[in-house]
């Protein structure tokens, strides 16, 4: 299986490196972000080994499959900019540690140049002391000329057999049904899986189907079409909806491979959502099955639900990506387990460009306390950033390793509590453990200029508070405090701070805190009857400027001010 892939000056792709592969592969992205182009880069190294795809030569398939039918297909549509000057590069490692690195050189648009080079040095320099071999093309199916050595089955002969097989399949190329009939579902029914797959399709579409089989067209007794049975009748594969059609090619396809890479297209293509949640799995369990490795493309949030959710030794990995002028940015968002957290904490991996930086927060007060006072500084959520609610402090850390791949800005809130500033950023530090590359104050900086702030919620050691009892500082110590030397605030609530923790000492309920601020303020929004966000944003909204700056921290003001 591939570990890492790198592409050059081919199509939309300036430049393209994809590491940590796994052995399913998820490619998220905005449109013309370069997905598409990854797969077909992957398919046209096959044409090096093995020219021909569904009965049609590689590049000329490639070349249709995404563009209106013509009458002629330029070669020169593959290269970047159309600048056939610079050979197109490809750069293949496998898991098994082999190499390959594979040039395209132009010739014309209905003839090209492919070079091989092997980084081991196993094959030899036999061309330009560089290249063990070379084999000229066109866009049909026949080797114009082969130079060097280009039978590399004997010394890499997993690297051979994995490039010459890998299938690419898009809702396109699904549609090729009498093709797709004559070299895919005929080898099903020879090698007798077709009872097998039927199964797999009643799982999923709930067909009652019993097997495949062919049977002969009325129109033209001398021809065969593929069809399901089931108990009452013979169902042509036509006149399935389309999603059964897709569904079912794809797992045919699968089926049929062995030790290779199979590239599908929008793999949600005219599926319903409740189909997603069983063809998915059966997909991925067949790859599994045949060691084949997958790479998929998709625009559904449902199909990343899905494989979130699968057993983890399907080794399921989700990249982002990002065209910048050509530059692909790759991000690796971990494996299923950890975009699930994503998918938890309510981040859509599919549209990361949209999240300026992430704000992380203990709960849901911290929310509308950060929302308030953005509303008292005049400034927009979206711009300063989207909120991750971490469902309490203990969870923070592991919501900001999930966030770290985005790539993005993260500020990190957390309460005091009975912690000082440096117990706080420690925290921060054994987390991201040798990822930092310097720090200044409560700044983490990372590769790639990344920024983790922290700023710590509450006033540590405020005499005041602790006059009171308040000893676990937190958000609601701000409000608290507004409350204590804001005069319009002071006359509303009706009691003094010291008043206030009486009252709630003497209410004597159950297992409060009375140590920390959200208690006295639990009690006091119970007492005005209103709802404790509705608490903490009036008291927002009604200090006065001069009260507020006289309580809010530095790194929270730095951070509003920015």
């Amino acid at each position: 299986m591939i570990a890492r892939i790198k592409i050059e000056n081919f199509k939309g792709i300036k430049y393209c490196e994809i590491s940590d592969l796994g052995k399913v592969n998820v490619f998220v992205g905005r449109n013309n972000s370069g997905k598409s182009s990854i797969l077909d880069a992957l398919c046209l190294m096959r044409s090096a080994f093995n020219p021909m795809l569904f009965n049609e030569p590689v590049p000329h398939l490639l070349l249709r499959r995404k563009a209106i039918e013509r009458s002629l297909y330029a070669l020169r549509n593959f290269w970047y900019n159309y600048d056939t000057a610079q050979n197109i590069k490809f750069g293949l490692e496998f898991k098994s540690g082999e190499k390959l690195n594979i040039e395209m050189s132009f010739r014309t648009d209905y003839q090209f140049q492919m070079l091989f080079e092997d980084p081991l040095g196993k094959l030899g320099k036999l061309i330009d002391g560089k290249y063990f071999g070379s084999i000229e093309r066109g866009l049909g199916s026949d080797s114009l000329s082969v130079r060097g050595n280009i039978n590399i089955a004997y010394i890499y002969p997993h690297l051979n057999t994995f490039l010459s097989e890998i299938v690419l399949i898009d809702d396109y190329l699904a549609r090729k049904l009498e093709v797709l009939e004559m070299i895919v579902a005929d080898r099903i029914y020879k090698q007798g899986y077709g009872k097998r797959l039927a199964e797999k399709l009643n799982e999923v579409y709930n067909l009652e189907a019993e097997t495949l089989i062919y049977i002969p067209v009325p129109s033209a007794p001398q021809k065969f079409r593929l069809s399901v049975t089931t108990k009452d009748l013979y169902l042509h594969i036509d006149d399935m909806g389309d999603g059964t059609k897709y569904a079912m090619v794809i797992l045919f396809l699968c089926t049929l491979l062995k030790d290779t890479a199979f590239l599908v297209e929008e793999v949600e293509s005219h599926q319903h959502s409740e189909a997603i949640k069983k063809f998915i799995p059966k997909l991925v369990e067949i790859a599994n099955q045949q060691n084949v490795q997958l790479f998929l493309t998709t625009h559904s949030i449902e199909v990343l639900n899905v494989l979130s959710q699968l057993p983890e030794d399907y080794d399921i990995h989700l990249f982002y990506i990002e065209n910048k002028n050509g530059y692909i940015d790759v991000r690796h968002l971990g494996i299923n387990v950890d975009f699930k957290i994503l998918l938890d904490l309510g981040v859509d991996p599919r549209f990361l460009e949209a999240y300026k930086k992430f704000i992380i927060v203990e709960g849901d007060t911290d929310i509308q306390f950060l929302k308030s006072l953005f509303k008292r500084y005049g400034k927009n959520i979206e711009v300063l950033g989207y909120f991750v609610n971490a469902q309490g402090k203990c969870k923070v850390t592991t919501v900001l390793t999930a966030l770290l791949p985005t790539k993005k800005e993260i500020i990190v809130t957390m309460d005091y509590d009975e912690e000082d500033k440096e117990k706080l950023i420690q925290k921060l530090v054994n987390a991201l453990k040798n990822k930092i590359k310097s720090q200044e104050d409560n700044t983490l900086e990372l590769e790639e200029n990344l920024k983790i702030t922290l700023i710590p919620l509450g006033l540590y050691n405020d005499e005041k508070l602790k006059q009171i009892g308040i000893n676990k500082f937190e958000m609601e110590d701000y409000c608290l405090k507004l409350i204590d030397v804001d005069e319009n605030l002071s006359k509303w609530a009706g009691l003094k701070l010291e008043e206030l923790a009486e009252h709630i000492k003497q209410a004597g309920w159950g297992k409060i805190d009375i140590h920390k601020s959200s208690s006295l303020l639990s009690g006091l929004a119970l007492k005005k009857g209103i709802s404790y966000n509705e608490l903490i944003d009036y008291i927002i909204s009604n200090a006065s400027n001069q009260s507020l700056e006289s309580v809010i921290s530095r790194e929270l003001r730095d951070f509003l001010l920015k």
